[in-house]
């Protein structure tokens, strides 16, 4: 501890007559600054003294009084001592400067020896590397309120010429005196400009969020924003509270709340007036919250049975509502008009369910020539019409492809009718395998995989096939014995086709065990 001892002799000049003792009344100066002691103590006369000492107190500045000997409002007989902070005079070592040691380097010094006032300054240098220190001032021990200065190199001189290319991000995160001592350095004019502000979760609240970019003039102004704080809204989060609950959460915010007419919309969930949609994300404080209102509950009645469909539409339209589209036969219906729809409350977006009538169902089918056409799309063809192939002949022909079909029964034929056809020949000994639905019916048998496989073993077998695997497939939402799939060489049956004897299959059973 060092101590600087001062002993005052104070005396206060006193007319040639006066005798005896002046008695003194003692103030309060702990926590004063020393000077009122001065002040004070200059007041006394020759019978009393102050006696002033100087020590290092931790928590307490330079020059304030930490204690007196006699309590205020005692009377001073003859010597009252009074002890001041001296500030912490404790000198710190300069880190050596070398060519190895960084910007970082002399953070971290600074943080550890709680240096409260050292800033950078950047110049050009030829021969120290960029972010490395070029000097310190002062150049010799310092304490901890003592200011600093760290020269460091902000690399080599740029050319000689006027222009100077910035890159969008080269300074973002950099505190404001860096970005600023950096811009000087270049020969621009660093200006700040609050609209540039902004949010990053990533910078450090006040350092650089933005700054301009391209080719730039010595002299030139070079604008940037800072972050700043952020307010998050989450998405939902004030949905269907009432509007001046609303409003009164968007000032608490410091935002500005502004209805938008065209986000307002029906809601069969919240009331009419109240909340039904809100921005969300990330907001500056005096940023606009918009917001849209509840119209209530979009009322689907009855009433347009037999409509027109477009009217129909244009009246869901008129709700913000969608149609979910659905078709059937009618024999009381026209075709194109209304045969049903769903009634109720709905919000904007819905979509309401409603069946159209496609006219009286057809009990027969016109059947087109297939002449040069493949067999498997004329027995698509069948199968998606209700019709079921019929006697199937080859002839040897010049005029087809071998596989393709010559001649087919054609013309209107009821429902349900098979189909007589003649294919061009074909030296490979094919048979038709119907379309997946119909194996399904003949082969399925709910809860027992072993009546199925037996059952899919025999038609195949039965039409001469003999090169296929039945694998069991264990699935929680089927009972055993549903055929799943049925893949054929290189895609999975849907249709009837004609395939070769070789042909191989892939079936997959569904089983209790995998």
């Amino acid at each position: 501890m060092k101590k600087i001892s001062l002993l005052l002799l104070c005396v206060l000049m006193l007319s040639l007559c006066a005798c005896g003792k002046t008695s003194v009344i003692v103030e309060e100066f702990v926590g004063h600054n020393v000077q009122d002691v001065y002040n004070w103590c200059g007041q006394l006369d020759e019978d009393h003294e102050c006696e002033i000492t100087y020590e290092d107190v931790d928590g307490y500045e330079k020059d304030i009084v930490v204690e007196q000997s006699i309590q205020a409002g005692k009377k001073l007989k003859d010597t009252i001592k009074f002890t001041v902070a001296s500030g912490n005079e404790k000198e710190i070592v300069l880190p050596y400067v070398t060519e190895d040691v960084t910007v970082a380097d002399i953070e971290a010094w600074r943080d550890a020896a709680g240096i409260k006032d050292l800033k950078f300054v950047y110049v050009t240098s030829d021969t120290v590397e960029k972010n490395h220190i070029i000097r310190i001032d002062p150049y010799v021990n310092v304490h901890k309120d003592t200011p600093i200065t760290v020269t460091v190199s902000s690399g080599k001189a740029e050319p000689t010429s006027t222009t100077i290319e910035i890159k969008l991000g080269d300074y973002i995160g950099l505190t404001v005196e860096e970005f600023e001592s950096k811009a000087k350095a270049l020969g621009l004019n660093p200006n700040h400009q609050t609209t540039r502000d902004r949010y990053n979760p990533d910078i450090k609240f006040g350092n650089i969020a933005w700054h301009g970019s391209g080719t730039y003039e010595k002299g030139e102004t070079f604008n940037y924003g800072v972050c700043i704080n952020a307010i998050t809204v989450s998405p939902g989060q004030y949905y269907g509270i009432t509007e001046a609950d609303f409003i009164k959460a968007a000032k608490a915010l410091k935002l500005t709340p502004t209805h938008i007419d065209s986000r307002d919309g029906y809601s069969s969930k919240v009331a009419k007036g109240s909340i039904y949609t809100h921005g969300n994300g990330v907001y500056v404080e005096g940023e606009q919250f918009k917001y849209g209102l509840s119209k209530g509950p979009a009322k689907v009645e009855s009433g347009y049975e037999g409509a027109i469909e477009e009217n129909f539409v244009s009246y869901l339209e008129m709700l913000e509502l969608k149609g979910d589209r659905k078709t059937s036969n009618s024999s009381s219906v026209s075709a194109g008009r209304i045969i049903s729809y769903n009634y109720g409350n709905y919000s904007s977006g819905d979509a309401v369910t409603y069946v159209v009538s496609i006219g009286p169902e057809s009990t027969s089918v016109n059947v087109p020539d297939f002449s040069g056409r493949s067999e498997n799309e004329f027995l698509s063809f069948l199968s998606s019409n209700g019709l079921y192939a019929g006697s199937r002949t080859e002839t040897t022909t010049s005029s087809y492809s071998r596989g393709t079909i010559v001649y087919n029964d054609n013309g209107n034929m009821a429902k349900g009718s098979r189909v007589n056809y003649t294919v061009a020949g074909n030296n490979v000994e094919t048979a038709i395998v119907e379309s997946f639905d119909t194996i399904y019916q003949q082969v399925t048998h709910e809860g027992d995989y072993e009546h199925a496989a037996y059952d899919m073993h025999r038609y195949l077998f039965g039409r001469g096939f003999n090169n296929y695997d039945i694998v069991p497939v264990a699935y929680k939402d089927y009972e055993p014995g549903i055929l799943l799939a049925i893949y054929v060489n290189d895609h999975q049956l849907d249709y009837p086709e004609n395939l070769p004897l070789d042909t191989y299959f892939y079936i997959m059973i569904s089983s209790d065990v995998e």
